[in-house]
């Protein structure tokens, strides 16, 4: 799971601790799934780091005020919401950085 690094890169990973939220007698349930995107670039100047950061905050306020799919097997999501302000991951020896931010999405499983 690699990002290219000679242009900007956007991606969307998941993360360990998929776990259960609650569940009910019926077989319902909701779930919370983490996951997080990461955001490569080569940035030239200080002001370019600070674009990549904006970028990951428009990103977020768009994600959480989205319309979401209904899954199959009766998967609605409820939210996704940020665990995380975006933060510097990784900087490669080109002068690649990586910014990352983390996220929950909670789910129900209606019967």
């Amino acid at each position: 799971e690699s990002l290219e690094t000679e242009y900007n890169s956007l991606g969307m990973f998941s993360q360990q601790g998929a776990k259960f939220f609650s569940k009910n007698i019926l077989g319902g349930f909701v779930g919370i799934i983490p996951f997080y995107i990461a955001f490569r670039s080569s940035p030239q100047e200080d002001i370019d780091k600070i674009d990549m950061i904006d970028y990951l905050n428009s990103l977020s306020d768009w994600i959480m005020t989205s319309d979401y799919p209904t899954f199959t097997d009766n998967r609605v999501i409820i939210t996704v919401e940020p665990t995380s302000i975006p933060f510097m991951d990784e900087i490669m020896d080109n002068g690649t950085i990586t910014y990352i931010q983390t996220y929950e999405m909670k789910y129900r499983k209606d019967v």
